[in-house]
């Protein structure tokens, strides 16, 4: 049933045709911003899920 709904939906083929083009637009841009990526904030960023210490601005916002 869906599927004769969907086919008499005309110029539905975009729909698909859209998503696909925004997933691989949106996924090169996170894959060139990964690239460039300097490699010591990538080793800070790579650090943030561990890091239990808290950053400077934490502490000087406790500190005041």
């Amino acid at each position: 049933m869906i599927k004769d709904v969907l086919e008499s939906i005309a110029h539905i083929e975009i729909y698909g045709i859209m998503a696909l083009v925004v997933f691989v637009v949106l996924f090169a841009v996170v894959l060139l911003r990964a690239l460039r990526l300097d490699p010591a904030t990538a080793q800070t960023l790579s650090r943030m899920p561990l890091d239990n210490a808290p950053s400077a601005e934490k502490r000087e916002r406790a500190n005041d």
